[in-house]
């Protein structure tokens, strides 16, 4: 479909209401962007996917209070494992 947002970033905080909060994108790059600015933010938000039904891609990111960390594992951290993180190095999105 012409037109069509592909990518949908997916927010999620487990701050008393477990809130999720989504919103789709033309581009991959604006949805990195997005989630980049979400989740330095430092609020409520602690993890971000990004997914593209048509390109078959799901990506998955936490957010340790200081860089945002991609994650590859088939397991979800809490919220207080995902501070536990360490940054190391690792190529974040658009990298």
């Amino acid at each position: 479909m012409p037109g069509a947002k592909g990518w949908e970033v997916c927010l999620y905080s487990d701050f008393t209401d477990y809130q999720v909060w989504c919103k789709n994108f033309r581009s991959r790059r604006r949805a990195c962007r997005f989630m980049r600015r979400e989740l330095g933010r430092g609020e409520s938000f602690y993890c971000a996917t990004i997914s593209s039904e048509e390109g078959s891609a799901f990506l998955t990111f936490y957010w340790n209070g200081q860089v945002i960390i991609p994650w590859d594992k088939p397991w979800v951290l809490s919220r207080r494992q995902a501070l536990e993180l360490e940054g190391n190095g690792q190529p974040g999105p658009d990298s």
